[in-house]
């Protein structure tokens, strides 16, 4: 396992799962984590690594060469079991605390999030994406307990309109969608955001 737990409290009040983007690791979510633990230190903060390398040498949840929109979602979908491998054990811990995790994900983390949420496995958590984008469109409400996306205006690799046809396709199918572009923001975590976001899910 490529895990990094960035907090761990003696009483444990709140889980809180991070998802790094490809070609990224634990440690680079560091930061993040620590402002989240500094306002909310009864929270087990931990990294998931993804289990995959790409040609760098980097993780990577899914391999991004040659990636098309026609091969991502074949791509996603045959990564789900090896995402859920590496989620579980913090599910679990969790669900025997009787908690709803919070789970945050980068770009590509967040794909394996949102794709991960169209089936019963995190059916009670609280889930929040940045900077990140469907695989595929559902067809059905996700099995979430509640959704946040943050996205830039500026972001380079997925266009901000895609974040917001997203959410209005979730609104049609009966799910609200918590979202929030950021006018300034390219390819990136706000951490502020991200914050704010977390501290009102606690």
């Amino acid at each position: 396992m490529n895990d990094l737990i960035i907090h761990s409290p003696t009483v444990v009040h709140q889980v809180i799962i991070l998802l790094h983007g490809v070609g990224s690791e634990p440690q680079h979510l560091l930061p993040l984590g620590r402002a989240i633990a500094k306002q909310h230190p009864n929270a087990l903060i931990v990294t998931v690594g993804a289990p995959f390398k790409n040609q760098h040498g980097m993780l990577q949840w899914f391999s991004v060469q040659q990636v098309t929109e026609q091969n991502r979602p074949e791509r996603v979908a045959a990564a789900l079991p090896s995402f859920f491998q590496q989620l579980r054990p913090w599910l679990q811990r969790a669900r025997t605390l009787d908690l709803a995790p919070i789970l945050f994900g980068f770009s590509q983390g967040g794909i394996m999030l949102l794709e991960a949420a169209k089936t019963t496995e995190l059916a009670n958590c609280k889930i929040l994406v940045c900077a990140s984008r469907f695989a595929d469109l559902p067809n059905a409400p996700l099995n979430i307990h509640q959704l946040g996306w943050i996205h830039g205006r500026q972001d380079p690799l997925f266009p901000a309109s895609q974040a917001i046809n997203s959410a209005q396709h979730l609104e049609k199918l009966g799910q609200h969608v918590q979202l929030y572009v950021n006018e300034n923001m390219g390819h990136e975590i706000p951490v502020m955001d991200v914050l704010e976001w977390v501290t009102n899910k606690i």
